[in-house]
């Protein structure tokens, strides 16, 4: 996985590719979690919550877009 993330490569991808990265990096962020001490822990979480989220707000803009 390449970091950080290249903007004008983010600007070229497709909205569906835009959404699949966003689940990966929540899942990597998850992963991250489960090793982490208790006082990151938490934080690596919310990181994983909130690509959740941006991958959820892309994808309905990307379907709205199409209808």
């Amino acid at each position: 996985m390449a970091f950080p993330i290249d903007m004008k490569e983010w600007r070229q991808v497709s909205a569906a590719e835009k959404v699949q990265r966003c689940k990966v990096w929540a899942e990597e962020a998850c992963k991250l979690a489960e090793h982490a001490d208790p006082d990151r822990r938490d934080v690596y979480l919310r990181i994983a919550d909130d690509w959740e989220e941006l991958g959820a707000v892309l994808d309905r803009e990307h379907f709205t877009k199409l209808r």
